[in-house]
């Protein structure tokens, strides 16, 4: 009765460290997006837009991707 107890004891931290390694694996093969035209990337950029730049920055220890973009004018 002794074996059966250590073992079911064992259960619960087995099950949470293998959690826990998968979730950092899992954390590992995420893929980050590149800084890039995100409106060409999808398909949705209009023709009046024109891709100005797009910068890495850190928002409350949260990776932000910011593009900018202006209007583009005609000469008249």
């Amino acid at each position: 009765m002794t074996i059966s107890l250590k073992i079911q004891r064992k259960q619960p931290i087995v099950f949470l460290l293998v959690l826990f390694c998968a979730m950092l694996v899992s954390a590992e093969i995420v893929a980050h997006p590149p800084c890039e035209d995100f409106l060409k990337l999808h398909d949705k950029k209009p023709k009046y837009l024109e891709f100005i730049q797009c910068k890495k920055t850190q928002n409350a220890q949260i990776p932000v991707l910011q593009a900018k973009y202006r209007v583009k004018w005609k000469n008249i």
